[in-house]
């Protein structure tokens, strides 16, 4: 049966759905005030870090998995935003 697989899939697009949108208000809230405010450029860094290593390793291990890279590259350009606001 495929159902299995159809909800991990699921569930993969709705973490990546969330896991972006809830940047976004931050991205605009920064645009708005031209200034980053109290979000750190640290933590966007380290999350950008984060997104290109799970990137990689999803090329690498997972045999890059559409559904997988797409999440981590979306994760990756919001928060390359935030780091460069």
């Amino acid at each position: 049966s495929t159902r299995p697989l159809q909800a991990i899939a699921l569930g993969q697009s709705a973490a990546t759905a969330l896991n972006t949108c809830a940047l976004l208000p931050q991205i605009a809230q920064n645009a708005a005030r031209r200034s980053p405010g109290g979000f750190s450029p640290v933590t966007a860094g380290l999350a950008c870090a984060g997104c290109a290593i799970r990137l990689f390793t999803t090329v690498e291990l997972a045999g890059s998995d559409p559904l997988l890279l797409a999440g981590f590259a979306a994760g990756l350009a919001v928060n390359a935003a935030l780091l460069s606001q």
